[in-house]
């Protein structure tokens, strides 16, 4: 958890409220999204991966069953065994855990992309609108730039 958020605040940027309103923005968006989840039951795959998989009724060793939704996946597993730890076959529980790991990915994905914008290669050509330099008169003057010279700007340095 502690990484999520240092990935999404660094310590070393300021942490601003633009910043903490659209992670709490994204988070809300997720739990909306999930939110007619948490009363349905087990469907698909659920059955193979959760009801009839005995691998998770044990959290040592941590093994992946050899069919199933699971297969192959011991990650996944183990996440299920930990939920049947938890709750045993309770439904909800399982959804509020599906809900976390979305909700920490987003966020995770949420603090890469702004640390990426921020960087002064590729962040500081992208956030400045593609725009190029024209000498006029002896002056530096921002001009917007056609589509067609967008796409080319990205990939040429500036002079």
């Amino acid at each position: 958890m502690r990484l999520l958020l240092r990935s999404v605040f660094p310590s070393s940027s300021p942490k601003s409220p633009r910043t903490l309103v659209a992670a709490l923005v994204l988070a809300a968006i997720t739990l909306a999204v999930f939110s007619n989840t948490f009363r349905a039951p087990f469907v698909l795959d659920d059955t193979s991966s959760i009801k009839n998989n005995a691998s998770i009724r044990r959290l040592w060793p941590i093994e992946s069953p050899s069919l199933g939704g699971t297969r192959g996946r011991p990650v996944v597993n183990l996440s299920l065994a930990l939920n049947y730890r938890m709750s045993g076959l309770d439904v909800g529980v399982y959804h509020w855990t599906n809900l976390g790991i979305h909700v920490g990915a987003g966020l995770l994905l949420f603090g890469v992309i702004r640390r990426t914008f921020r960087l002064p290669t590729l962040g500081g050509t992208l956030l400045r609108g593609c725009r190029r330099r024209h000498r006029i008169r002896g002056g530096d003057v921002m001009v917007g730039s056609s589509a067609a010279d967008r796409g080319r700007d990205l990939c040429r340095p500036e002079d």
